[in-house]
């Protein structure tokens, strides 16, 4: 969404002044909908980026909170016999209330639960904990990862077929790194020349290619 501001003289991004035009909410509105209907989606889960890190954006919607709310009313209007009025409550995943740089997941309760995790909790929106993951062990963890990684043996084929083997190892860790695998990916194939060099056979043959 292009936001505009009355005063340029600051830049801010907490400033009051940021709005955004008629037109563009009303095409945003219709645009929303179109997307819920394509996928599947009710209107609790259209949420902002604030609901989700705490981040002031849409500045416009989080600095007054009753344009949020109209906005939500709009798009119910354009969907059609979608209620808006009460909305089931966002839950927060996060590792403690206090700490929303952790947060991972908003929205339905059930929703919550199912992507808390291990040193995980949910919260309500006044921040009580409703929820938390069971614990389980680092070394669980780590043996749960192992034993869903392809088990490669030798050196891959050429360089393509070294990215699309580690990809694979790559993706599945990310749940748990939150590293992108592009970036694991690249970082790996800089250490050991693509797989090809004589660091990586090394490598290989103490089973740390990608650490």
């Amino acid at each position: 969404m292009c936001v505009r501001k009355k005063s340029t003289k600051s830049m801010n991004a907490t400033d009051t002044d940021w709005y955004f035009e008629d037109t563009t909410v009303e095409s945003t509105a219709q645009l929303v909908v179109y997307l819920m209907k394509e996928l599947d989606i009710d209107i609790d889960h259209v949420i902002r980026h604030y609901d989700v890190n705490r981040k002031i954006c849409p500045n416009p919607w989080v600095i007054d909170n009753n344009k949020w709310v109209a906005f939500k009313n709009k798009v119910g209007d354009y969907y059609g016999n979608v209620s808006t009025a009460v909305s089931e409550p966002l839950y927060r995943v996060r590792k403690s209330w206090a700490d929303s740089s952790s947060q991972i997941f908003a929205g339905t309760l059930e929703g919550a639960k199912n992507a808390c995790t291990s040193g995980y909790g949910v919260y309500d929106e006044n921040g009580k904990e409703v929820y938390r993951a069971p614990v389980s062990s680092v070394r669980e963890q780590n043996q749960k990862i192992l034993d869903s990684l392809p088990d490669y043996k030798g050196l891959p084929d050429n360089q393509q077929d070294y990215i699309n083997k580690v990809a694979e190892i790559c993706v599945k860790l990310y749940s748990y790194t939150k590293i992108l695998p592009s970036v694991v990916i690249a970082q790996s194939f800089l250490e050991n020349g693509g797989g090809t060099a004589a660091d990586a056979i090394e490598l290989t043959k103490r089973n740390n290619l990608i650490g």
